[in-house]
């Protein structure tokens, strides 16, 4: 078929077309993906915070923070990013970092915000590590998620997806106090989603939801005391949703709080052998096997619900469930570049197939009517 010199010029303006098409589609879909390698950081004292170790800007005080930013950092046999000996203000961006996961010991006034944390040994560490905030980040496919130890206290955790990990999703260990964790989604990880070990004491776990973990949802163990669990949803775990439990030679763990939860679906709601509130002596938990009534219709059991194993009891059990969903970073994955380019080809090619075939279709129908 001879294509006339007006339909090679509309063909030739269609493939410009279609290559715009594809790079505004390509830009659009890899632009929050995609980073600038970088090899890992070591930062060892304020004197280190420089453009080498991936700097970008800032002073270090609280208002000119310095910044590390849009960094993919991998195939390291180290550390991703350690920060060690510093009280500097800093934030750790937009980065991606994975085989090597974020270290900081003795490390103060430090914020890790919109952070992949894949395939690390540890996604965060913090050793002996106050004041920070690790908000909007993923930590997924590492051994533990995030681990604070070793005195690591005030600490926030919030808007973080955490799965998938080979250990724990969150962990709480060796006196890391009065740190808080809201707004998260902890799920399908290989043993507990959240963990106070150890004098883990004086944290609070607020509108979670923590499901499909392979052990507990939640456990305390070891004189991990004053903790707060409120408005979380913690279902399908494949052991127990809540487990506070001693050992045969620890201490136990006392006067936590634990109230306005669903505990839904998990092989057991609950077990507590140490002494601790389940209500907040108005209102309990929502537990989808208690089998009381509900005679004056006002949303609370008219009989308790028995947490197994001891003498504790939910004393006004909620007979419906509490609405909580908390809003979390959204799952992101990175595309290499390679990919990146073949994604681009296809849309390229795809496209320049469409509008090959239908100019095809629309100089048949003209010689038709020609004829």
């Amino acid at each position: 078929m001879k294509i006339s010199k007006g339909a090679r010029k509309k063909i030739a303006l269609i493939i410009m077309f279609a290559i715009l098409i594809g790079l505004i589609t390509f830009i659009t879909i890899t632009t929050d993906l995609s980073k600038i390698p970088h090899d890992s950081i070591y930062i060892n004292g304020n004197s280190d915070f420089i453009s080498e170790n991936g700097i970008i800007s800032g002073s270090g005080t609280a208002d000119k923070p310095y910044i590390i930013e849009n960094w993919d950092i991998g195939d390291s046999t180290g550390i991703g990013i350690s920060v060690e000996d510093t009280d500097a203000y800093f934030i750790i961006r937009n980065c991606r970092i994975h085989k090597g996961g974020i270290y900081f010991n003795n490390v103060t006034h430090g914020t890790i915000d919109n952070v992949i944390c894949e395939n690390n040994w540890v996604g965060i560490r913090f050793n002996c590590s106050s004041n920070h905030t690790i908000t909007n980040s993923i930590c997924r496919s590492c051994g533990d998620g995030i681990n604070l130890a070793y005195s690591s206290n005030n600490n926030t955790i919030s808007n973080c997806r955490i799965h998938s990990n080979r250990y724990y999703g969150i962990i709480l260990i060796c006196s890391a106090s009065n740190n808080q964790i809201s707004n998260c989604k902890v799920y399908e990880n290989s043993e507990d989603g959240i963990a106070f070990l150890h004098s883990g004491s004086n944290n609070q776990i607020a509108n979670c939801s923590v499901y499909k973990n392979s052990w507990c949802g939640i456990y305390i163990r070891d004189e991990s005391n004053n903790n707060t669990i409120m408005y979380c949803d913690v279902t399908e775990n494949s052991r127990y949703g809540i487990q506070i439990h001693r050992g045969r030679f620890d201490p136990p763990s006392n006067s936590n709080n634990i109230h306005h939860n669903n505990l839904v679906g998990n092989t057991h709601n609950s077990y507590d052998d140490s002494s601790n509130s389940w209500d907040d002596g108005f209102e309990g938990n929502y537990w989808n096997d208690y089998t009381g009534s509900d005679a004056n219709d006002d949303g609370i059991g008219d009989t308790p619900y028995n947490i197994p194993n001891a003498s504790n009891k939910d004393k006004y059990p909620l007979t419906n469930p509490l609405e909580i969903s908390p809003t979390v970073a959204e799952e992101r994955f990175f595309i290499p570049l390679f990919y990146e380019l073949i994604i681009l080809a296809t849309l390229i090619i795809v496209t320049i197939g469409i509008f090959a075939i239908l100019l095809i279709r629309r100089h048949r129908q003209v010689r038709k009517h020609t004829k």
